[in-house]
């Protein structure tokens, strides 16, 4: 695992990590968020949601993972992307929110 300068890791819920990942520059995880199904937003309580990011995952320059997301193994996140779902493996996805737009051919 590799982690670049200035990377943010909120792990008040669980962060789990494969093997091979690189978290670029300026990457943020976050397991835990506000309960948008709570009527109040401004008393909404925060919920903590696992991140999973399996094996040989590379998140590109201040990408954001948002919580309960999980990245199959292979898979690549682009510079900037806003990931608020879960990635297949063998995926490039970029955009916010992220995206599929191709599939690698790593094994």
């Amino acid at each position: 695992m590799h982690i670049n300068p200035s990377c943010y890791l909120n792990a008040t819920g669980r962060i789990l990590f494969g093997k091979d990942v690189v978290l670029s520059y300026g990457v943020k995880i976050l397991s835990t968020g506000l309960d948008l199904a709570f009527p109040c937003r401004t008393t909404a309580p925060h919920i903590d949601k696992e991140v999973v990011i399996e094996d040989n995952v590379w998140i590109g320059v201040g990408a954001i993972v948002l919580p309960g997301v999980r990245i199959g193994r292979n898979a690549v996140v682009s510079a900037g992307a806003v990931v608020i779902g879960d990635v297949p493996r063998n995926a490039v996805v970029a955009g916010n929110p992220a995206r599929v737009i191709q599939f690698t051919s790593v094994q």
